[in-house]
């Protein structure tokens, strides 16, 4: 709680700094544009919450969008970096970067967390959830955050809510370089070439490290193109790709060093969108393929071989008819069959097992004077546990001319992974699906350079998969309550702005009365943002309050105590080029994340951009 206090009385006192000047020049278009000098809270277009672009303020759900500019001045090479300060949002990575990070959206586990790379998934099929360590913004033009149950429109994992990270068109060239200290360094390069009709994106990135001791490294390298072709108008084709390798060194184990661990990942995804508009229809759709690949090996221990491949094949089509200043309704359907085969040291665990889903949705947005209405549902039939209902209710009704009132209730589920239906002993193929039932309320006000927002959730989660010690087998057995508060205090004018978010989160799991673990009871997060002519400066400060753990030796559940780490980001707004630097963890704070890895310490990054 002092931590707490003492990022209150920060913005207390940064708050009257504002008062400055107008900012000065723009920079020219070739360089990333500066945050714009205004008082306003501009109404972002959200298309992850609903089944088409809908304005935030209508939306009966609690949203988070980080913007191209956003990216460039957190300086985020990760969407990791960004969700650090999200209200309803824990990241834990344990250890440096490149190691295994998990994400806890209001409470959800891991695998109860929907992440979407342009609309196509990437968790894992083989026993769910998503590894965040090597997911970089690479030619994002935003990313959007969605807190609540999103499996009417999404289906199995959407049960704390979505993350998407949509890349955008380029434009020219641009060639990053960056250094830093423990043999850090990436180059990241981003082309956009016009080809008559169409249009070719090219991006790529490399990224090293030599992190905290010996067998501590990481390597990673990435490739995204795009090729977009407009035959006729209203007629968008694409071809869309992008792969991803990772090389991670495994120094210790149980407190024990392991000189000789390392694993490796390799995923690819390809995909054909497409997109036809006549009159007030649109048919959006998308074909696409996603392939992983990991391998882990440590010849100096008795398990020193685990090898995993999946794959996912998914068509998703999207019928919309505008309504006009009415609203919307869309509908439309998706297939989708999973494959994972895994053979480690003692045998092979699954050989092409797969899994095939069908699905159909429906939704409606309806508008009328201050009043905006969206319900929708969806049904899921899997070839497993069945059928699976997936509905969602929501409002939003604006109180005079400045606030907002919203709630909403939604369901979701998360289907049984392939792991924990057929993996040996303990694969039980007769799962059920893990389902919950959330209900949410906020309110928004904005008020010339001010911006509030507080919102209240509840859900329920039942027939949890977990491990039966008495039957030896996976089992629908687990019941958690989660509930909590979030709050934003935004206050921005001309060359200043800051933005102060607090999370409260109370969890619970029914059979030990216990809390879940990994998930803070109170965090905070801090930005200020000042721009003094052609410079951008930004401190983020995050504080994370203390949360239960277990010991990496013993397994004994263990407090993890809380910690407060900021960092200081700065560049130049230059026509051509542009120098920048970051200092991670600026007050060198010593902290675990998870419980027995370390993460880093004070750490200095300086680098430059170039646009050709």
């Amino acid at each position: 709680m002092p931590h707490l206090l003492l990022l209150l009385g920060i913005l207390g006192g940064a708050i009257p700094l504002a008062a400055q000047p107008a900012f000065a020049e723009q920079p020219a278009p070739s360089a990333p544009s500066a945050a714009p000098a205004t008082a306003a809270f501009e109404d972002q277009l959200v298309v992850t919450a609903s089944l088409d672009a809908t304005p935030e303020r209508e939306l009966p759900a609690s949203v988070e969008v980080f913007t191209a500019e956003d990216i460039e001045t957190r300086q985020a090479t990760t969407v990791y970096d960004l969700l650090r300060t999200v209200p309803g949002v824990a990241v834990v990575r344990s250890g440096g970067p490149g190691d295994v990070t998990s994400l806890f959206l209001r409470g959800a586990g891991s695998a109860q967390s929907l992440v979407l790379w342009n609309g196509l998934p990437l968790n894992d099929p083989y026993f769910g959830g998503f590894d965040w360590a090597s997911l970089t913004t690479d030619g994002a033009e935003r990313v959007e955050v969605v807190r609540g149950p999103l499996s009417t429109l999404y289906g199995s994992d959407a049960v704390g809510g979505v993350v998407q990270v949509i890349t955008g068109r380029q434009t020219g060239t641009r060639l990053r370089l960056e250094a830093g200290e423990r043999g850090y360094g990436r180059v990241a390069l981003t082309a956009g070439l016009p080809l008559g009709d169409g249009h070719l994106d090219l991006i790529g990135s490399h990224e090293n490290q030599d992190g905290l001791r010996e067998n501590d490294d990481f390597r990673s390298t990435g490739i995204i193109a795009r090729i977009g072709w407009q035959p006729v108008e209203g007629l968008d084709l694409s071809l869309l790709g992008r792969s991803q390798d990772s090389d991670l060194g495994i120094p210790a184990s149980g407190g024990i060093a392991t000189p000789e661990r390392r694993q490796a990942s390799r995923s690819l995804e390809v995909a054909l969108p497409w997109s036809l508009v006549r009159g007030s229809w649109q048919l959006d759709g998308q074909l696409a393929e996603t392939h992983a690949r990991f391998r882990f090996r440590d010849p100096e221990a008795d398990f020193a071989l685990n090898d995993t491949d999946t794959e996912r094949r998914r068509l998703r089509a999207v019928v919309t008819r505008d309504l006009g200043a009415a609203g919307w309704i869309a509908a439309g359907g998706e297939w989708h069959r999973e494959t994972v085969s895994n053979v480690t040291t003692f045998g092979v665990n699954l050989d092409d097992d797969s899994q095939s889903s069908w699905a159909g949705f429906v939704e409606l947005h309806r508008t009328w004077q201050r009043w905006t209405l969206q319900g929708a549902l969806r049904r899921d039939d899997n070839e497993f546990f069945g059928s699976e209902w997936s509905p969602a209710l929501g409002a939003s009704v604006r109180l005079g001319t400045s606030t907002r009132w919203r709630v909403s209730y939604g369901e979701g589920f998360r289907a049984p992974s392939l792991g924990e239906l057929f993996f040996p002993f303990s694969g039980n193929p007769q799962l059920a699906p893990e389902t919950s039932r959330s209900v949410e309320t906020g309110l928004e006000q904005r008020a010339g350079a001010w911006r509030f927002d507080v919102a209240v959730f509840d859900q329920r989660l039942v027939d949890l998969i977990q491990f039966d010690p008495q039957t030896f087998v996976n089992e629908n057995v687990g019941e958690a309550r989660i509930r909590g508060a979030e709050a934003v205090v935004e206050w921005g004018r001309r060359r200043f702005r800051a933005r102060l978010t607090a999370t409260h989160l109370d969890t619970e799991d029914r059979a030990t009365g216990e809390g879940l673990l990994r998930r803070p009871r109170q965090s905070a997060g801090l930005v200020l943002t000042w721009q003094p002519a052609a410079w951008t400066v930004e401190l983020l400060g995050r504080y994370t309050g203390d949360r239960q753990d277990l010991d990496p030796v013993t397994f004994a559940r263990s407090t993890n105590p809380a910690y407060t780490v900021a960092d200081l980001t700065l560049r130049w707004n230059a026509r051509r080029w542009q120098p920048y630097g970051r200092v991670l963890n600026l007050a060198d704070e010593t902290y675990e994340e998870a419980l027995g890895f370390p993460a880093p310490g004070r750490t200095v990054v300086a680098g430059v951009s170039f646009a050709f």
